[in-house]
């Protein structure tokens, strides 16, 4: 079976979903000034074959960020049953919209991995941007410019505000 390799790829991962090309049209007017993305923020995208992702971010007070992406029916699995996942911590800042995150610990776990499972790691704690973040009413709408293939493409999530 197939293994996804989750930790060396955290930086490429964290964010990544097919990109939405017509996101101004579907959200409300960007809340303008300061960006407060206090809150926990949610994404859930289809895969294959019934299965789907489900990220969760969550931006505390004083700078705190934690992350969880959730593979959920992979392998030909019931729907319902978490295949794998990652798991990160650390802080963020905001420079005006852009988004400054450190991480300071990554876990992940796959069902069928070889090697230590869950498998932990403490990355250099250097602060790096991650593209820029705008509220729209309850919606988080992330853009960001990933390199896939030795070529810049530009992509964007919206995320709903979790109650």
């Amino acid at each position: 079976m197939r293994t996804i390799r989750i930790l060396p790829l955290l930086a490429a991962i964290l964010f990544a979903v097919p990109g939405c090309s017509e996101v101004d049209n579907l959200l409300p007017e960007v809340t303008r000034g300061a960006v407060n993305v206090e809150g926990e923020w949610m994404l859930s995208y289809p895969a294959n074959e019934g299965a789907h992702t489900e990220t969760r971010l969550t931006f505390g007070a004083g700078g705190s960020y934690s992350s969880e992406i959730l593979w959920i029916g992979f392998y030909g699995l019931p729907a319902d049953e978490v295949t794998g996942y990652l798991r990160t911590k650390g802080q963020y800042r905001m420079d005006g919209d852009r988004l400054m995150l450190r991480i300071t610990r990554a876990e992940g776990w796959q069902k069928y991995a070889v090697g230590p499972n869950p498998s932990v790691s403490t990355p250099v704690p250097t602060w790096w941007e991650h593209g820029t973040l705008e509220v729209r009413g309850d919606k988080l709408v992330h853009t960001y410019v990933s390199a896939p293939a030795d070529r810049e493409e530009t992509f964007t999530e919206v995320y709903q505000r979790d109650q």
